[in-house]
């Protein structure tokens, strides 16, 4: 009989940076073509900032926002204690 697979997951939720990054991000690649096709009247640049914003919210479902994952409790253990030393 095989072991059971240990797998330990800790979110960091801390601090607005990774809030302003996606911000910008969905900023610089839906909003900004689309505006940008839609004043200039160009149906692909309106595409292009479409698919740009599919392929950003796919990325964000995608990401693990701020989880760090382990495979041994002491491995956790050793993140928190850095975490309780401020240097992550």
């Amino acid at each position: 009989m095989t072991p059971n697979k240990l797998e330990i997951i800790i979110s960091d939720v801390r601090g607005v940076g990774r809030f302003l990054r996606q911000v910008v991000a969905i900023f610089a690649l839906l909003v900004i073509p689309v505006s940008i096709g839609i004043a200039v009247e160009s149906a692909p640049m309106q595409w292009v900032g479409f698919v740009c914003g599919i392929i950003l919210l796919l990325s964000f479902a995608h990401k693990s926002n701020g989880q760090h994952k382990f495979k041994t409790t002491d491995e956790a253990r050793a993140f928190l204690d850095k975490i309780d030393r401020g240097e992550a």
